[in-house]
């Protein structure tokens, strides 16, 4: 096999320049987070349930009872606990390890909608949560501020969701675009006390009434002069004529409209919460990103739909307020200074351990053939590739150099001792196999045992770093025995006889570098 590579040189400098262009390219186009993510989320799920008005007795024999039920039945659960309160119960869903989380979200999400129809009519959907640590919580890839001197925060808020929002949507990679600030627009109810006086009506009535014909979430508000219910619903009329038209009571054999005791018409909820900027009420979109997806690319892909807006709706101003991309790129830019940083370090003691500059090379180039074949490897298997994986690569440079120094050393022994270029290029690599395979399997192994038996948050953050520091390693190991002793059998380099050695007596000078001689048979111990 070595001898087939050295006689081979030509193929063995293509595969390596195929191997830097292509790693080059996976590296471009390999998406980058700045936080592991969580693949196919952590083994917890929390389901939360409300009730208004109902005590933690009811919530619990009525809902969390039939709740458990239906959930025991999911595979993969470990463990199920669940809590009733006042007005809300509580249920803590753990999976197996192995569980596909994803999976076991959308049966849990089918068996929870069944039994919906069986609850009491005022339990709430329930709301399903995954237990997100808050360093694995998803940031907006963009938030956006939108404001404009001529509309007010209603009109905005209104533009962007028919103008703005849909746009953003349809560009690809994106996993939802939230539009927060401002409010939603409501159905008010204005009633005339006299009239309901007149009638012997009463607004509750009158709420139970519009209840029972549209599921609503009211509220009232009482003044010295009428009672205002203002509501939202889930089910919204065509017009409000269908709400004026809602019989309230009779009188006699009369039917008593709710356009005869009230006014009904459009209105806005009240602004529990503003944000300003330079004085102006704006809204703020809330841009998230699908997981996988380039993070670089797909920030590029929405600035540009947004200039485009820009463009289009020229009285509406857009503030990038936050942008995940930037951070991203000076995160990057700090480590790549580390790295080269890292790289003169090995650099400079390479060459005074070597002292001869074609031999440094030769060894050093092992670290950039080990790093592009890792990023090759990646793009292939879709392995996540974030900033603590980029961190721990970089960091690792000099374990990837370690099997490049033994056989290169293992060469230069043997033309020490007389073997010419070719043979020592064969026989060198030969003789230090099996350690190199050893040293670099214990090393790979410490990196897994830690990450296999890691639970939850830390195996997210350490199984990528064990899946790529074992690539790079085995990757050191190809290079180390393809590119050294193809390029060592063509390279005059300088034996270690006719090389300057250092004078270590010098260094007896100082106390801490003392040098004595090595005991001899007979010599006193103290």
């Amino acid at each position: 096999m070595m001898e087939k590579i050295i006689e081979r040189p030509v193929m063995a400098v293509i595969f390596f320049i195929f191997i830097i262009i292509f790693g080059y390219y996976s590296f471009l186009y390999s998406p980058i987070e700045t936080v592991p993510q969580a693949e196919g989320g952590l083994p917890t799920l929390y389901v939360t349930y409300l009730w208004q008005g109902a005590s933690p007795d009811m919530i619990l024999q009525k809902v969390l009872v039939p709740a458990e039920g239906e959930i025991t039945q999911i595979k993969g659960l470990k463990k199920l606990k669940s809590r009733a309160d006042q007005n809300q119960g509580q249920l803590e869903l753990e999976f197996l390890r192995d569980t596909r989380m994803n999976f076991a979200e959308v049966e849990l999400r089918e068996r929870l909608n069944r039994l919906q129809r069986d609850l009491p009519r005022d339990v709430m959907n329930p709301m399903i949560q995954q237990n997100v640590p808050e360093e694995f919580e998803q940031r907006p890839l963009l938030q956006i501020g939108l404001y404009g001197e001529r509309y007010s925060v209603y009109t905005i808020r209104k533009m962007a969701e028919k103008e703005i929002i849909p746009y953003l949507k349809s560009i690809p990679g994106l996993e939802s675009v939230n539009l927060v600030g401002g409010v939603d627009p409501e159905i008010k109810i204005q009633t005339n006390m006299e009239r309901l006086k007149k009638f012997s009506l009463d607004i509750r009535d009158i709420q139970a009434k519009i209840g029972e014909t549209f599921f609503t979430n009211s509220s009232l508000t009482f003044t010295k002069d009428y009672a205002e219910i203002s509501f939202s619903m889930t089910e919204n009329p065509g017009k409000i004529q269908d709400i004026q038209n809602i019989v309230v009571g009779t009188a006699g054999e009369k039917k008593i409209y709710l356009k005869e005791v009230a006014t009904v018409f459009m209105g806005y909820q009240q602004l529990v919460q503003e944000r300003r900027f330079q004085g102006q009420s704006f809204v703020q979109i809330d841009i998230f990103k699908e997981r996988g997806a380039s993070l670089r690319d797909t920030a590029q892909k929405v600035k540009a739909k947004l200039k485009f807006l820009a463009n289009k709706l020229r009285d509406v101003n857009f503030i990038i307020q936050s942008d995940e991309s930037k951070l991203l790129e000076r995160q990057l830019w700090r480590l790549g200074k580390i790295s080269l940083l890292v790289l003169l370090i090995i650099f400079v003691i390479l060459m005074l351990i070597i002292r001869d500059i074609k031999s440094t090379l030769l060894v050093f180039s092992s670290v950039f053939f080990s790093v592009f074949s890792t990023f090759t490897f990646i793009y292939l298997f879709k392995i996540p590739l974030n900033l603590l994986t980029l961190a721990g690569l970089s960091l690792g440079f000099g374990m990837f150099v370690d099997n490049a120094v033994v056989v290169f050393d293992s060469i230069l022994r043997f033309r020490e001792h007389g073997y010419n270029l070719k043979e020592s290029a064969i026989q060198g690599p030969r003789v230090v196999f099996v350690p190199v395979l050893a040293s670099t399997f214990t090393t790979i192994i410490v990196f897994f045992s830690f990450a296999l038996f890691f639970q939850d948050r830390l195996r997210v953050f350490y199984l990528p770093l064990a899946y790529i520091i074992s690539i790079a390693l085995i990757s050191s190991i190809i290079v180390s025995y393809v590119s050294i002793p193809s390029l060592a059998a063509r390279m005059n380099i300088a034996l270690k006889n006719n090389r300057k050695q250092w004078n270590f007596a010098r260094l007896e000078k100082f106390p801490y570098f003392k040098i004595s001689r090595v005991p001899r048979e007979g010599d006193a111990l103290f």
